[in-house]
């Protein structure tokens, strides 16, 4: 075979391995992007308190989480946040949640040790009005591949007012 040609099928392909990971890529992209509406950041943005607002199903539900499912898939070692809502139907009052894991198939660590700053806390609701929370949750890049129900256990003045659910898978973190 000459040299030319040789060398042609060489580039040809260099240039499909190239566009094949290239393709990879983009797929990889793609589907780190917000999957199961888990937020990447701290803030509720306009789009998102929409979301969650239009998850409230009828006039009487007390609380709403922004979850494809109630669940969400998470990679060892990312950050991400839970968005929820809680709707007074009575009077002012003092609401506060915590959150509690409650199902786990996790041997090596409670998945309540994810969350890195306190998973409680405490604050006003007026009559009628919807309140906003994201509850942030960081499993360690050393945490095993397992899943975890947790429930948000919401009180309003000191008795307990809703109590919605979620589940937590952590998945394997891709090498690309």
């Amino acid at each position: 075979m000459p040299r030319k040609k040789k060398i042609m099928i060489i580039w040809g392909a260099i240039a499909l391995i190239i566009v094949i990971l290239a393709a990879l890529w983009i797929l990889h992209i793609r589907s780190a992007e917000t999957e199961y509406n888990a937020l990447k950041t701290d803030e509720l943005s306009e789009y998102n308190l929409r979301k969650i607002t239009d998850t409230f199903i009828s006039s009487e539900q007390r609380s709403a989480i922004y979850l494809a499912n109630q669940t969400v898939k998470v990679k060892q070692g990312e950050s991400f946040g839970i968005a929820f809502a809680i709707r007074n139907l009575g009077k002012e009052g003092i609401f506060a949640y915590e959150l509690k894991n409650v199902n786990t198939n996790c041997t090596k660590e409670d998945p309540i040790s994810w969350i890195p700053y306190p998973n409680s806390s405490e604050f006003t609701v007026l009559e009628n009005a919807i309140s906003f929370q994201i509850l942030k949750i960081e499993p360690p890049k050393t945490a095993e591949i397992c899943h975890a129900k947790f429930i948000i256990e919401i009180k309003k003045d000191g008795a307990v007012y809703d109590t919605p659910s979620f589940i937590v898978e952590t998945v394997k973190s891709r090498w690309f």
